[in-house]
């Protein structure tokens, strides 16, 4: 019973991360607390012993870097926002049971959800939807790239244990990613799924044969491709748009402009584009690259939380490689963050953490907190809950009323409220 219960509290957190369509309220980070709350606490109070590994430690040590770096650096609120998401993620991520059973059920409850989200997107477009917003997450790419990773994790499966209904579900992901008609998400899928089935050979003409069809046959990813190549005056700005970053990183160096401040430095830095309609018509307000964002928002301590990621990255490969199978889906994550800004966001935050603690690490010792040590951290999670969601979202409550108040004092009245 203690084990089914986690489980419904880990797929309750998961389904709002994922399945939430307003990404960006106040309410949708406030549900995530509450639900996280609700599971931390549960394993605070029932479970006996806590897994611990280098990895978990490493994480730690990284929160540690970031909250250095919203101490440094000016314009701290969205710093303090993202670094509060972390911590309850990462807490979630350590206190989870390291049992190979329930990492499987979870797994198998994510790649639901994923595939959930893939079946909605592909009916809506099926149905003359625009692509443009997309119905989870405003730009399509990211729901792209969500259906590959959906893809991914159920041909790992069908490498185990082939069935028609496996097979089933890995299309409808397939098909989620050609209707996101993303690009990098495609490319990234076939890349990875090759890696994947690297071993088994008999599934290597497959995969080649639906990359060909993908060029074949008329599909979104294929008008996309000829788009950006024949019409897209801004197609090969991504490598400027790097450069940019770093600029602004060395600017900003050592301290960073502070994580979620890239859109207001910004400006000082763009580049001028020669085939736009102006030189200056479009202004970049991402890095288009989490590793670059973490450079030039956090600086030496964004460095240094790379390097920690990346020593455990190297560690794992070259304990055993591939031989996982979470290790093509962590890597395609890694490789959608060289091209998009989306590990910062909370649904790829908690997908990439979980995934890549499951590859690195499987737990070495295991911990039993005392009672005192039980209370703390229930109190702190609370307090979190507290400070850094229903705070917020009360104060917005508080800026929309005022919003929509026709009396000018009592707008005022509720703006100073909000502020306060």
């Amino acid at each position: 019973m203690k084990q089914l219960l986690k489980q419904i509290d880990f797929a309750l957190l998961a389904a709002w991360v994922l399945l939430h369509p307003a990404k960006e309220s106040k309410a949708y980070f406030l549900g995530f607390a509450l639900l996280a709350a609700v599971y931390l606490l549960r394993a605070f109070l029932v479970e006996r012993h806590f897994p611990t590994s280098a990895f978990s430690r490493e994480l730690g040590l990284a929160i540690l870097l970031l909250a250095a770096s919203v101490l440094t650096t000016p314009g701290r609120q969205n710093a303090l926002l993202f670094l509060c998401d972390l911590i309850l993620v990462t807490l979630i991520i350590v206190f989870f049971d390291n049992g190979r059973r329930d990492r499987d059920q979870a797994l198998v409850i994510m790649a639901g959800l994923i595939t959930l989200t893939s079946l909605v997107s592909l009916g809506l477009r099926l149905s003359g939807a625009p692509l443009h917003p997309g119905f989870f997450f405003d730009n399509p790419i990211l729901q792209g790239v969500l259906s590959g990773l959906g893809v991914l994790l159920l041909l790992s499966r069908l490498k185990e244990r082939f069935t028609l209904l496996l097979l089933l579900i890995l299309i409808i992901n397939l098909a989620g990613v050609f209707a996101s008609a993303s690009k990098a998400a495609f490319i990234g899928t076939a890349v990875f799924a090759l890696f994947s089935v690297m071993r088994q050979r008999s599934w290597l003409p497959l995969v080649f044969g639906l990359v060909i069809l993908a060029f074949l046959v008329p599909n979104p990813v294929k008008q996309m491709f000829r788009h950006s190549l024949h019409h897209d005056p801004y197609a090969f700005d991504r490598l400027r748009i790097w450069d940019m970053s770093l600029r602004v990183g060395h600017a900003y160096f050592p301290w960073g402009t502070g994580l979620g401040n890239f859109a207001a430095a910004a400006p000082a830095f763009n580049f001028p584009q020669e085939n736009g309609p102006a030189r200056y018509f479009k202004l970049p307000r991402k890095t288009h690259n989490d590793f670059l964002k973490l450079y030039a928002e956090s600086g030496i301590f964004g460095l240094a939380v790379l390097l920690i990621l990346a020593a455990a990255v190297a560690r794992r490969l070259r304990a055993s490689g591939f031989s996982q199978p979470g290790g093509p889906v962590v890597l395609y994550l890694f490789f959608q963050a060289l091209l998009f800004n989306l590990l910062f966001l909370l649904p790829f935050l908690l997908i990439f953490l979980f995934l890549l603690d499951d590859w690195i690490d499987p737990p070495r010792t295991y911990l039993s907190p005392a009672p005192a040590s039980r209370l703390v951290l229930s109190v702190f999670v609370l307090i979190l809950a507290g400070f850094g969601y229903i705070l917020p979202f009360l104060s917005d409550r508080c800026l929309l009323a005022a919003r929509n108040e026709a009396d000018f004092l009592k707008a005022f009245d509720r703006t100073q409220t909000a502020a306060s």
